[in-house]
């Protein structure tokens, strides 16, 4: 029995040490992509998580929450049956009295709408209780939840207008960081959607002075330039005049973010490692965002537009008999959707998910000029898409990993570059295992790359993106210290410091273990390197005086910035 089922008595069991140590296995089995996630039982294994969600030992209960996000992942769609089995459990986590609790309840929420089902199959049945809940956290969190489900899925995932009035309710709260929290959800609507949500609200009959609170904070809004661009363009879609389409379409994907909607001028910088050593025929970040915009000139008049130009790509980059001019075209026209505010249809999405295997096959195409263009594109993807394209980097990021050693160096170059604006941008917990199995390779380039990849990550994400993989991340880092290549071995060392401010205790446990002349490295690292950052926790009695004081005082500096 090597499925779920094999964790049944230590799932739905009472004793809590039995479940901390089911936990750590259960963990392990489901971050495993070749593990069987099928059983006879899977009901019966929910409701006991749920169970564990509902602990009064906040460990357990963040124990569930986090085996269920994982669960939910690895099953998708399957687990849709399941979500309302949990839906109760996860929003009373939201009132939690600890910090990581209440944020695993919120990316357990995202989760539960996609892939699990949609954000109006979940927000529509959690929004009510919620809202009234008689424990302000919740009431606080489920508008967090709302703000993070706009910046996920976008303003067409939800019908807002029916969310609104209770939003205008829990500004007059009795509990002040609901209030703030309930004005900030409002702006962010109103970022999304524009002035239909201003006219909505005057025509409420709010008291003045509630009702100058909100215009200003429109107006501050407004005024700063952070208006998106379905807010500036409401007009083009019929769906923004009720603040979203509701339950008429069925989001079974992650909607359109309406900051999807990109200008041509918009880039963010990422430094690549090794570009100063790159040579004749390698690509910079410069190179890519440059070639952006250099695309032929489309109209899109329609989602079914999107759908034609995505489908025509597809059938053209899948076939290897096609003229690699050809190929090379339609991969630029891929990103001229997207200028051209393609991203705004949710046919998009659906495409997009088809288009996975196109570009992968183009990522392993022997001609140089198509690799070149698949990967600006995915780079391009990456910065304007971000976490929707999480799924896509997810498939393809295994085929720019082996680019990495290719000895053209066009190719190479290519691979690496997409690689870097795919960590700069798209924050998702599902990459780090590829990157981690990676640094396993027989090949000294792609090891090296992978720790440079790791120590980037570990500086500009999120603690809460990367928290579940603290372990396996550890284990890595460990074995990067010993690496035989020297600079993947420096690179490993970087991104040890920058892991002990995410998980100190972590690092502490790992600094035990090495032997002196590692811990000599380690300590002699801070004094050259220039990618740490300072670490403001309190020094662990564990680690030598010396430790401590050069980690307090090491200096900081980004490889992306």
């Amino acid at each position: 029995m090597n499925n779920l089922d094999k964790f049944y008595n230590g799932i739905v069991t009472q004793d809590n040490k039995l479940r901390t140590t089911t936990y750590s296995q259960l963990t392990d089995f489901l971050q495993n992509p070749s593990s069987s996630v099928s059983s006879e039982n899977l009901d019966k294994l929910i409701d006991g998580l749920a169970n564990w969600v509902n602990s009064s030992n906040f460990k357990v209960s963040l124990h569930g929450l986090t085996v269920l996000y994982l669960l939910v992942n690895r099953l998708g769609e399957a687990f849709r049956p399941f979500v309302p089995n949990v839906l109760e459990s996860t929003v009373s986590r939201l009132g939690d009295m600890h910090d990581d609790v209440r944020d695993a309840a919120q990316d357990l929420l995202l989760a539960l709408m996609y892939p699990a089902s949609s954000p109006s199959f979940v927000f529509d049945r959690i929004w009510p209780q919620a809202s009234t809940h008689k424990q302000f956290r919740v009431r606080e969190g489920i508008c967090v939840c709302l703000q993070r489900l706009l910046n996920n899925y976008g303003a067409k995932s939800l019908q807002l207008s029916k969310i609104v009035p209770s939003l205008l309710k829990l500004l007059d709260d009795s509990n002040a960081q609901v209030r703030d929290s309930a004005l900030t959800t409002l702006a962010e609507i109103y970022r999304h959607v524009g002035e239909k949500v201003r006219t909505d609200i005057m025509k409420k009959g709010l008291p003045h002075s509630k009702l100058a609170m909100i215009t200003n904070k429109f107006d501050d809004i407004h005024t700063s330039g952070d208006m998106l661009p379905t807010a500036l363009n409401s007009h083009m879609t019929s769906s923004v005049s009720k603040y979203g389409v509701g339950d008429e379409v069925d989001h079974t994907r992650p909607p359109r973010n309406a900051s999807s909607s990109v200008s041509r001028s918009r880039t963010k910088g990422v430094t690549s490692a090794g570009s100063s050593k790159a040579g004749a025929g390698a690509l910079s970040e410069d190179m890519f965002t440059k070639s952006f915009d250099q695309v032929p000139k489309i109209h899109i008049l329609s989602g079914r537009d999107v759908e034609d130009k995505l489908q025509h790509a597809m059938s053209l980059l899948s076939n290897s008999n096609t003229d690699w001019e050809k190929r090379v075209q339609e991969v630029k026209v891929c990103r001229a959707i997207v200028l051209e505010g393609g991203a705004n249809y949710d046919e998009f999405y659906t495409s997009l998910r088809q288009m996975e295997t196109a570009f992968m096959l183009a990522v392993k195409d022997l001609r140089s000029q198509v690799v070149r263009e698949a990967c600006i594109t995915i780079a391009f993807y990456a910065q304007n898409l971000e976490s929707r394209l999480d799924h896509f980097c997810e498939v393809i990021l295994p085929s720019l990993i082996m680019l990495v050693s290719n000895s053209a160096k066009v190719m190479a170059t290519s691979g690496s570059t997409a690689l870097k604006f795919i960590i700069q941008h798209v924050h998702s917990q599902r990459l780090i295992p590829i990157l981690l199995e990676h640094t396993k390779s027989k090949s000294n380039v792609i090891r090296r790359f992978c720790y440079e990849l790791i120590e980037s990550l570990l500086e500009l994400w999120q603690t809460h993106d990367i928290e579940r993989h603290v372990t396996s991340l550890q284990q890595a880092i460990k074995s990067g210290i010993s690496d035989a290549d020297s600079e993947s071995r420096i690179f490993a060392r970087k991104a040890f410091w920058l892991f002990s401010q995410h998980f100190k205790q972590h690092a502490d446990a790992l600094y035990e273990t090495l032997d002196a002349s590692r811990q000599k490295q380690l300590q002699g690292e801070l004094s050259n390197a220039s990618s740490c950052n300072s670490v403001n926790s309190q020094p662990s009695s564990r680690l030598p005086t010396s430790f401590n004081d050069r980690v307090d005082s090491a200096p900081h500096t980004s490889n992306f910035r």
